[in-house]
């Protein structure tokens, strides 16, 4: 476990797990704070498929992050915490960490009007792109507090 928030738990899930999976195409490597995997009725409440791996890393204030990794598509989240001011640390991680990111700037949710997305692009050296959309909830949002981050590898096409 680990004294970290959630918020800065996810960040560090993203730069340090996901993003260079993307970049290189292999397995996303355990970060600095240790996981395990989900058990079946963990992957059922949070309607999960059986398919893929679920990790869960709990912190020390009884919250946790998760993950599912399923073909080129990660999927980092958590409930409560400090959901709110982790939009803006995940972007000046990824800013800081990869400094030709590309920003969709904030937008509507397409499906949900309670929520936030917004979207960035890393492109890698090697051809690779990750495609990153996070979501929040809006202030007055009474439903789904907590946080999303969607990666999507791909392959560039010049």
């Amino acid at each position: 476990m680990t004294d970290l928030s959630l918020g800065a738990m996810a960040a560090r899930l993203l730069i340090e797990g996901a993003l260079p999976t993307v970049e290189d195409d292999t397995i996303m490597r355990e970060p600095i704070f240790p996981g395990r995997d989900l058990l079946p009725e963990e992957r059922d409440k949070l309607n999960l498929p059986n398919s893929g791996v679920g990790i869960a890393y709990p912190n020390n204030s009884g919250g946790a992050v998760f993950a599912h990794l399923l073909g080129s598509d990660v999927n980092i989240w958590f409930f409560g915490g400090d959901y709110q001011t982790t939009p803006a640390l995940v972007e000046s991680e990824l800013k800081r960490a990869y400094p030709q990111v590309s920003i969709r700037p904030e937008i509507k949710h397409p499906e949900k009007a309670h929520l936030r997305s917004r979207g960035y692009r890393v492109d890698f050296s090697n051809g690779r792109v990750g495609f990153i959309e996070v979501m929040y909830p809006t202030p007055d949002a009474k439903q789904d507090r907590g946080l999303w981050i969607k990666i999507r590898a791909a392959q560039r096409q010049n």
